[in-house]
């Protein structure tokens, strides 16, 4: 059986915390807004909501589970699976252009910010960054790019600036190899995952 299950780490022992079968597709990310939700993209599937439930047992009980949608009420295709918290919002990365959720709302608007910084681009990522809260790393494509051509990896501030890496360094190596200071925040004590299987060993 498909679907999200939590595992929780206590005293270097992991221990299963439930299985949310309502979602049988592949998850491609997830983010958690700290208060109780879970933020996930689901491939081809678009981009969903989970309220859970305070002191549920099994953590999913009883859990909501809603699709999001745009302001005029459309389903929005996902696309990369990038799904990351920045600055109060919740950002999701879909096929044509990059969505924000703002706390206190529940319908996903453009993320302006990124449309106005970096216009036309195709944006296959935006993560942030380990070191500060103050820009994001952004993964783009230029309009009209030939497949000869890489993708662009550089910085989007919240101010609107945006800097991107060398040419040398980001057009070869694209987003994985740029450097070691990109990558996802951990949840030290807690792992969520999709799991094929609910009768599959825990890693």
């Amino acid at each position: 059986m498909a679907g999200l299950e939590s595992i929780r780490n206590a005293n270097g022992l992991w221990f299963p915390e439930g299985l949310l079968t309502e979602l049988p597709y592949a998850i491609e990310g997830m983010a958690d807004s700290g208060t109780g939700d879970l933020f996930l993209s689901v491939e081809k599937e678009g981009f969903y909501r989970i309220q859970l439930k305070k002191g549920a047992q099994p953590l999913f009980r009883g859990a909501r589970v809603e699709r999001l949608l745009d302001t005029q009420n459309q389903e929005v295709p996902s696309g990369e699976g990038v799904v990351y918290q920045w600055q109060g919002r919740i950002l999701f990365t879909s096929d044509d252009q990059v969505w924000q959720l703002q706390a206190g709302k529940d319908r996903l608007e453009p993320f302006e910010l990124a449309a106005k910084s970096l216009p036309r681009r195709k944006i296959q990522t935006i993560n942030g960054s380990q070191l500060t809260d103050d820009y994001l790393w952004v993964t783009s494509r230029p309009p009209n790019a030939g497949p000869e051509t890489g993708f662009e990896v550089g910085r989007l501030y919240a101010t609107g600036r945006y800097e991107p890496l060398s040419h040398d360094v980001s057009y070869p190596l694209g987003w994985h190899q740029v450097s070691t200071e990109l990558g996802r925040q951990a949840i030290p004590d807690r792992q969520r995952y999709a799991n094929p299987s609910a009768s599959s060993t825990n890693p």
